[in-house]
């Protein structure tokens, strides 16, 4: 029996909430769920079935807080090792793999939800005029 291919408003819900509640793309929920549809299926979901578009966009922005969350964690699973000397070293390596890690899941969370995780504040202002003559004098 291979991955499911049709679309079932239960499976749709299933798929997204696996998206909301985990840290990981498609590619490797699909490693991880036997019963998960293919990267491909879910692809053509989004083309053909609006209502699982809005679902499936919806479970990415909800997963940027699960990316957000599971970055406090990214230095702690840093491994160490103890030196000659006996002092705690970390692998250079492995702090690479960290800061990309760290780096990856910081941009997906500020694209995902970008008021709740951006770098920037953006702000809105609005001026409003009372008198046409103060824009006259104004020119």
């Amino acid at each position: 029996m291979g991955r499911p291919t049709t679309y079932s408003p239960e499976l749709a819900e299933y798929v997204c909430k696996m998206i909301a509640t985990h840290s990981y793309g498609l590619k490797k929920l699909t490693r991880m769920y036997e019963e998960f549809p293919s990267q491909s299926t879910i692809y053509a979901w989004l083309y053909d079935h609006k209502e699982f578009s809005g679902q499936y966009f919806e479970a990415r922005r909800l997963q940027a807080a699960v990316l957000a969350d599971s970055m406090l964690d990214v230095p702690d699973e840093i491994p160490t090792y103890e030196d000659e000397k006996g002092n705690e070293r970390i692998d250079s390596g492995m702090l690479g793999k960290a800061k990309l890690e760290y780096e990856i899941r910081k941009w997906h969370a500020a694209k995902m939800a970008p008021r709740m995780f951006g770098d920037k504040q953006q702000t809105e202002s609005t001026v409003t005029v009372k008198h046409e003559e103060s824009i006259k004098d104004l020119a």
